[in-house]
């Protein structure tokens, strides 16, 4: 258990937290003039591909900034806070 956590809340957790990390990791990462051929680069962006392809379809960038990106990021928070409040005490 994490924190005393339910083992539902744990996962949970482990999981949304998981995905933030690949968030930030692709935002540090895209920084820098890396190949998108590079094996570590391919793994983050296979993981969060599925969840900023589907907004970048319909939110255009802003200069150089990808709102789509933003807008994933900060709904994976609220998702994360979403899920945690939902899951029953026990679980």
């Amino acid at each position: 258990m994490l924190n005393g956590l339910e083992p539902a809340h744990t996962i949970t957790k482990l999981f949304f937290g998981f995905l933030i990390i690949a968030f930030l990791i692709n935002m540090v990462l895209s920084w820098f003039p890396i190949s998108p051929a590079n094996p570590f680069k391919r793994f983050i962006t296979r993981i969060i591909a599925p969840l900023i392809e589907p907004l970048d379809r319909r939110i255009p960038p802003i200069g150089i900034f990808r709102v789509s990106f933003l807008i994933a990021f900060w709904a994976l928070f609220f998702a994360s806070s979403l899920f945690q409040a939902a899951l029953p005490a026990g679980w």
